[in-house]
């Protein structure tokens, strides 16, 4: 079974992007991120098989109840933002490679129908990912990561991909978690229509 080794500053770097994508789903106090990186570091170490040593972190194989569980617990978190990554890098430009921008709850709303499409086509399996939340959720992080540009329209709040940021942080994505190889056609609202009623 494979070893996973990073040095303290790779982990901190994955750790640091995760709290920032993550800023509207949990609680995490300003200015504390590197006590709260070596903190979880302590605890995986005491709980998960987590080895630290000489500014190194080992990461053996495990099975272990703790580690099934967090995997677990941020895997649809993952999901459905790059499920909204996909969404919002495959909108049409306007001219000058901008992207279309769209009001914030209508972003939501096509995300949630590609998830759901994603989701009836087996590509995808977390159904959390219809969660109209936590896209919102991931709307608005992303928008602090600089990876949307807002405006206000007519009282509407409008947004639109900075797709050089918005890219990297999807790439990103898919370096934590195993991301499906999805058809352009299940990523185009064009090409059928899912209707999702329910707000989740």
């Amino acid at each position: 079974m494979q070893e996973w080794q990073f040095s303290f500053d790779d982990l901190y770097e994955k750790y640091v992007f995760l709290e920032k994508l993550f800023s509207r789903e949990f609680i995490f106090l300003p200015g504390n991120t590197k006590q709260d990186f070596e903190q979880a570091l302590l605890v995986l170490a005491h709980t998960c098989g987590v080895v630290l040593q000489d500014e190194v972190v080992l990461i053996k194989p495990s099975t272990n109840k703790y580690t099934v569980f967090f995997s677990h617990m941020f895997e649809p978190f993952l999901m459905g933002y790059w499920v909204l990554c996909q969404h919002l890098l495959s909108m049409p430009q306007v001219g000058h490679g901008k992207l279309l921008a769209k009001p914030i709850q209508m972003l939501a709303k096509e995300a949630q129908m590609i998830a759901a499409r994603l989701l009836r086509e087996q590509l995808i399996k977390h159904p959390e990912i219809l969660s109209l939340n936590l896209l919102n959720n991931g709307l608005i992080a992303l928008y602090n990561m600089d990876a949307l540009h807002k405006e206000k329209r007519g009282g509407n709040v409008y947004m639109s991909p900075n797709t050089v940021v918005l890219t990297k942080i999807t790439e990103n994505i898919a370096q934590q978690i195993e991301v499906p190889t999805v058809p352009v056609a299940s990523i185009n609202l064009d090409t059928k229509t899912v209707v999702v009623n329910a707000k989740l």
